[in-house]
């Protein structure tokens, strides 16, 4: 779509569009591809199939990117090019001015492709719904505890087969465990007309109380048929949906501090806040990965450095999540995040060579983390 829409402007010279849209896809390409992607790239759950896969597409898209941008970005895209071009062999040409703008490609199913927009659209909302919510309601729970459950309520149940398919992504970039999808809006939404005052003052002047107080007074069947029809009959006057603002919020009547929704106008997301033991540990567990590889970032080493890890733990009398349970619990968490086990300070050997160490504070409780170099 990118390479169609360049060719079609620049045939035209219409550099003002040409320059957002470029600057739309790298933000795209970075919030949602990467960001979306990065624990697969880095092949965190073992799949090196799947992380090749994520890669290749990677420098695929890169390389067509400084092909798009070398009209305007001459010299940045030259040295991005210098970076990828080992990887195109030894008949790469020696500098990306030297290569023809990319032929667009035409999908064998073009309703594939719409398809695939679809589904990345009703991801992208999805998560970005989820994220406002874990910003704005989650109080003391750090971003990296997980939540047990998340609920999407969407009216059309293709947005929410979309977003079953790829569950996976939103079960990362949120961190839930559980993910319900629900076109009950009755149980879950509650919708409210409010007339803009403006526009229907303008066009049915002293009519515009009544129907205003009709407007407001609108059932959520009536609503929903408004929704779906895009205007609705009131006091003998048709009025449409661009004459009022339709507001989509969670139901009152079921929300509380620990079960709280948020609405962009089209789906509703609802997370479950409720923690319980193997939440908190699981959180635990990851404030400990992140030390470590914040420690590893620390100690400047390359992710394919290998290096072990031991730990001492302080524990406070009165945590109620002691750090050594969470240790003793979480091994494959981090076998699978850090790709190495947690070994305890006290079989360190003596002529271990130590590249950093650290004391971190989680909670009232502190762990002692060394890396080291692993014996050959």
């Amino acid at each position: 779509e990118l390479v169609r829409f360049f060719r079609k402007e620049m045939k035209a010279y219409h550099l003002y569009t040409v320059i957002p849209e470029l600057m739309r896809f790298i933000e795209d390409l970075t919030n949602k591809y990467v960001k979306f992607n990065r624990d697969r790239m880095k092949g965190t759950d073992g799949n090196l199939g799947e992380a090749l896969s994520s890669l290749q597409t990677l420098f695929q898209v890169l390389n067509t990117m400084c092909c798009l941008m070398a009209p305007f970005t001459p010299f940045l895209v030259e040295y991005m090019y210098g970076k990828l071009k080992a990887a195109n062999g030894a008949s790469a040409e020696d500098s990306v001015h030297f290569l023809m703008i990319p032929e667009e490609k035409s999908f064998d199913n073009e309703g594939d492709a719409k398809k695939a927009d679809f589904c990345i659209s009703a991801l992208v909302s999805v998560v970005d719904g989820g994220r406002v919510v874990r910003t704005n309601s989650s109080g003391n729970i750090s971003g990296r505890t997980p939540l047990r459950r998340m609920v999407i309520v969407h009216s059309d149940q293709n947005f929410l087969d979309a977003a079953k398919d790829l569950q996976t992504y939103i079960k990362d970039q949120i961190n839930v465990k559980e993910i319900e999808l629900s076109t009950d809006l009755k149980k879950y939404a509650e919708f409210k007309v409010i007339p803009d005052r403006r526009k229907l003052g303008k066009r049915l002047g002293k009519k515009q109380s009544a129907c205003h107080k009709a407007l407001c007074a609108l059932d959520m069947d009536q609503i929903q048929k408004f929704r779906a029809d895009k205007k609705i009959e009131v006091e003998g006057e048709t009025v449409t949906l661009d004459e009022v603002d339709l507001k989509v919020q969670m139901n009152p009547k079921i929300k509380t501090k620990e079960f709280v929704g948020q609405s962009d106008g089209d789906v509703l997301v609802i997370l479950d806040f409720k923690m319980d033991d193997d939440l908190l540990t699981e959180g635990k567990a990851r404030d400990i990965t992140q030390n470590v590889q914040s420690l590893r970032k620390a100690a400047k080493l390359n992710p394919t450095d290998k290096v072990e890890v031991y730990y001492k733990i302080e524990d406070h009398k009165d945590e109620k999540l002691k750090l050594a349970d969470v240790v003793a619990k979480s091994g494959d968490i981090f076998k699978q995040r850090l790709r190495t086990e947690l070994f305890p300070y006290d079989k360190l050997p003596k002529d271990s060579k130590k590249i950093k160490e650290e004391t971190f504070t989680l909670g009232k409780s502190k762990i002692t983390i060394a890396l080291v170099s692993p014996k050959k």
